[in-house]
């Protein structure tokens, strides 16, 4: 998950270059999480409000120049990140797409190619707007808007989904909706709000990440949330929702989950035929951080 951290290290450097307020024109209406294409195999929100000290956590384990007061700042800049993360050829290969408050007259002075990055101007298709792509180690970054950040996996296509949606009344769309995600996914993760959730179509990559151990349990997909626990600072309760190729399956399933998380009998339900849904799950914020490489 290095190039991870390396993409992470690059927005909040920039977040840290000013605190000035964002003029009206360098803002957009355009949605952070309408930017994120349909090809990864996990998607996450994460609300900064939820945990400040995980993004806190990304910026120290990278930039570690910084006081703790630089640090603080930082993490002020951030609101909303949406992140969508596949495999290629056994790495992990990242989209990401982030609401903040960007001071964009700083970027070409950061960017610069004394810095080492190399600047590109991205045309969309029938459009007569440009988008500046900066790239650095395979590395590319834009920012089409004051308040939204793109960058890694296929910034162009993010790019040409923004102009659209900026070009676009709302009726254009299905009630405001330009996502090219599946709408149950786009429902879950954007419906965070007091919790960092996640939706998976590839359950068996991620499980083993977060328990140790492969389970094949014949699953379609995953989704969860991780919130707050009242009982400890240092975990979350993690709800979880398997979703089985069949009833057959989960009834096959339920006892091996509730033994691999370490719960009772009591704690899973099973309303859906083909879903199964397992909560208050304790777990450590060392194991999401695991997932994030940190």
């Amino acid at each position: 998950m290095k190039k991870l951290k390396k993409l992470f290290v690059f927005a909040f450097t920039l977040f840290f270059v000013s605190c000035q307020s964002l003029p009206p024109d360098e803002q957009s209406s355009v949605k952070a999480i309408d930017l994120l294409d349909n090809k990864s195999t996990f998607y996450l929100s994460i609300p900064k409000k939820v945990d400040e000290d995980l993004v806190t956590r990304i910026i120290k384990s990278n930039v570690e120049q910084l006081t703790d007061s630089d640090i603080k700042s930082l993490a002020e800049r951030v609101n909303h990140l949406y992140i969508g993360i596949s495999r290629s050829n056994y790495k992990n290969v990242l989209q990401a797409s982030i609401e903040s408050d960007i001071p964009v007259k700083y970027v070409p002075r950061l960017l610069s190619s004394k810095n080492g990055w190399s600047k590109t101007t991205f045309n969309p298709v029938n459009s007569k707007n440009q988008y500046e792509i900066y790239s650095q180690n395979k590395l590319d970054v834009s920012f089409p808007s004051g308040n939204v950040l793109v960058l890694g996996r296929d910034v162009p296509g993010m790019l040409s989904v923004y102009d659209v949606i900026r070009n676009s009344s709302e009726e254009e769309g299905q009630d405001g909706y330009f996502s090219s995600l599946n709408k149950e996914i786009y429902d879950w993760i954007n419906g965070s709000k007091e919790e960092i959730r996640f939706y998976t179509v590839q359950p068996s990559t991620y499980l083993h990440v977060l328990l140790g151990n492969n389970l094949n349990l014949q699953l379609l997909s995953v989704w969860g949330k991780f919130r707050d626990n009242p009982r400890s600072k240092d975990s979350y309760l993690l709800d979880l929702t398997f979703n089985f190729k069949n009833e057959a399956y989960k009834k096959a399933s339920r006892t091996i989950l509730l033994i691999a998380f370490g719960l009772s009998n009591g704690d899973a339900t099973s309303e859906n035929p083909t879903q199964l849904e397992i909560s208050d799950i304790e777990l450590s914020k060392k194991q999401l951080y695991k997932i994030l490489g940190l």
